[in-house]
C-alpha cells in the first residue's frame, strides 16, 4: 500500500515538473519575441551588397560596395551614391526593431504585403554569403498619432513585425528613380 502512494506521489510529481518546464518554455518564447530588440541582427561592416527587388514593378537593382565607394547597379549600369544615402541605409538596416509581432500567420502575409508578389525583397550579402533576407511591406499611417508604420518579415520566418517609420522610403531613397531611367534611355 505504501508502494503505491509513493508511486501516486512520484507521477504527480513528475507532472508537475514537466507542466512548469513546458509554462517555462511558452513563457521564454513569448517574452522572446516581445523583447526582440533587433529585426537584422546584422554587423554592417561585413555587408558587400544589397539585393533590392520588387516584383510587381518588375525591377530590381544592387548597390555594391567597391574600394572607391558604393554604386547602384542594374542591367550593367553602374552609377555612383553618395556616402550620406548609403549611411542611412546601412544605418537602418543594423537597427531596424520592431515595435510589434502582427503577425504569426503564413496566410497575413498577402494583407500585410510581406510576399514576393508585392513587398520590396531586400538581401545583404558578403561577398556570397546571405547575411540577412528579408521583405519589406505596405506602410501605414496612423490616424490617431499620424506616425508611418511599415510591416517586415524576415525570409524562412513566418511572423510579420510592425516597425516605426517608412523603411520602404529609407531603403529604397531614389534609388528606383537614379537607375531605371538611365536603364530605359539605354534600351
Amino acid at each position: 500500500m505504501k508502494q503505491k502512494n509513493n508511486n501516486r506521489l512520484l507521477l504527480v510529481l513528475l507532472a508537475i515538473v514537466a507542466m512548469l518546464i513546458i509554462a517555462l518554455e511558452i513563457y521564454e518564447r513569448s517574452s522572446a519575441d516581445k523583447n526582440r530588440e533587433n529585426l537584422t541582427g546584422i554587423n554592417i561592416e561585413k555587408i558587400t551588397r544589397i539585393a533590392m527587388s520588387n516584383a510587381k514593378a518588375d525591377q530590381c537593382f544592387s548597390l555594391r560596395k567597391e574600394e572607391i565607394g558604393w554604386f547602384i547597379t542594374a542591367d550593367k549600369i553602374q552609377i555612383p551614391i553618395e556616402n550620406q544615402s548609403i549611411e542611412k541605409v546601412l544605418l537602418l538596416l543594423k537597427e531596424m526593431k520592431p515595435i510589434k509581432k502582427v503577425s504569426s500567420k503564413k496566410e497575413d502575409w498577402a494583407i500585410y504585403e510581406t510576399i514576393d508578389e508585392s513587398g520590396l525583397r531586400i538581401t545583404a550579402y558578403n561577398a556570397k554569403d546571405i547575411l540577412v533576407d528579408f521583405f519589406i511591406g505596405k506602410v501605414e499611417k496612423d490616424e490617431e498619432t499620424g506616425l508611418l508604420t511599415t510591416y517586415v518579415r524576415l525570409q524562412g520566418d513566418v511572423d510579420t513585425y510592425a516597425v516605426n517609420g517608412d523603411v520602404k522610403a529609407v531603403m529604397t531613397q531614389d534609388f528606383f528613380g537614379q537607375i531605371f531611367p538611365l536603364i530605359d534611355d539605354d534600351e
